[in-house]
């Protein structure tokens, strides 16, 4: 304690001993002009070095929102390691700001039983659907985790939750080789289609059964036009706070090459100029840069609002084949694509015929994805 000449005090010292995170008792001081003063100081130094050395600690009377904060700045350590995509932390964030937050966020750690959660990822699903439950309730089961491994809590309550299932209100179908055909007329007679170049990424999507952002991210070096292979290793989004990036697919298994039918390698070959540079983009955008995937939605929702009769829904325009049997009936593209690249052979033998191929044929027949009579199987063209 501090004095005047009149022997006031005029500054006061406030002690104690904090034994720190490596065992060792050390002295802790703070001063102020009071007593209390002192002592406030005192205690907001102790709880921030308390904080400092225990904040990766866990403990059942943490806040659920605490434990969503570790697990977002774990999600972005893994995103920095190029083990997860930036898209799904932004997928997962508007799923804990906009549904699992309000309504767990304020509970601790022991406080969220199977119970609990099984009544709050009902409500979620009631009022976003099941896509949104299974979302958050992937959140939340992440999130449990590291309290299951520190003893904060015996079992993850999210993997006892019930199963969230729901039957789509409009199951996705594959087109028929018609609607293929009108489709197609119909975006090369629309101004606006070709304007954005639409024709021609429906057909790279319609040969190959690849997503949007997929076919945007091919690079001419990705297309042997004499082979007629394409290589798909990347897909292009826009991250928030990122802007529009080129990044790698989400897993190994996403990273293929694919055979192409005679009429979508001789659309690349027309396509291709003398002046494309091998790291251009297949399908740029106006100024030669990547094209934003939500701007091509946008404008095929717009083209295909003019294609007469149809299905009616995106997804039903988007998931296009190119193979029809005698009934008439299409498989997805992607779902024998991907069963054949299991089997380590070339998708295009389907169209061949090769007799290589009767153990695809076998595997596609067996799934529903290819249709006959007599034993027999026919894949023509679309």
């Amino acid at each position: 304690m501090k004095t005047n000449k009149n022997s006031k005090p005029t500054k006061h010292l406030a002690h104690a001993k904090f034994r720190d995170q490596d065992g060792n008792v050390r002295a802790v001081t703070a001063t102020g002009t009071t007593k209390t003063a002192a002592r406030t100081a005192l205690l907001t130094k102790l709880q921030s070095r308390a904080k400092t050395n225990h904040s990766g600690d866990l403990t059942a009377a943490h806040k659920i929102n605490h434990l969503l904060d570790l697990w977002e700045r774990r999600f972005e350590g893994l995103i920095a390691d190029r083990t997860r995509s930036p898209t799904s932390l932004a997928t997962y964030r508007r799923a804990l700001k906009n549904h699992v937050r309000p309504a767990i966020g304020e509970l601790h750690i022991a406080e969220a039983t199977t119970q609990r959660l099984d009544t709050v990822l009902s409500n979620i699903k009631h009022h976003a659907g099941a896509p949104t439950a299974r979302t958050c309730r992937a959140v939340i089961s992440g999130a449990m985790k590291p309290a299951v491994r520190y003893g904060d809590t015996t079992v993850n309550p999210a993997r006892e939750v019930d199963a969230i299932q729901a039957r789509p209100k409009n199951p996705t179908r594959a087109l028929t080789a018609k609607e293929v055909t009108l489709l197609q007329n119909s975006l090369t007679a629309d101004e606006r289609a070709v304007q954005a170049d639409l024709p021609d990424l429906v057909t790279l999507m319609r040969a190959t059964g690849v997503r949007i952002g997929e076919a945007l991210a091919v690079l001419w070096n990705q297309a042997d036009l004499e082979a007629g292979t394409v290589e798909i290793t990347h897909t292009i989004a826009r991250p928030p706070g990122e802007g529009l990036i080129r990044k790698p697919t989400k897993s190994r298994t996403g990273e293929r090459t694919l055979s192409l039918p005679s009429w979508a390698a001789a659309m690349l070959r027309e396509r291709h100029t003398t002046d494309r540079r091998p790291d251009d983009p297949v399908f740029p955008d106006t100024t030669g840069g990547y094209r934003d995937p939500s701007n091509t939605r946008r404008a095929l929702r717009t083209a295909l609002t003019a294609v007469p009769r149809g299905p009616g829904r995106f997804a039903d325009w988007c998931r296009i084949s190119r193979g029809v049997g005698e009934s008439e009936k299409v498989w997805s593209t992607r779902r024998w694509s991907s069963a054949t690249r299991r089997q380590g052979r070339d998708p295009q033998c389907l169209e061949r015929g090769s007799s290589s191929c009767s153990r695809e044929r076998s595997i596609l027949a067996s799934s529903g994805f290819m249709s006959g009579t007599g034993g027999s199987s026919h894949i023509v063209q679309g």
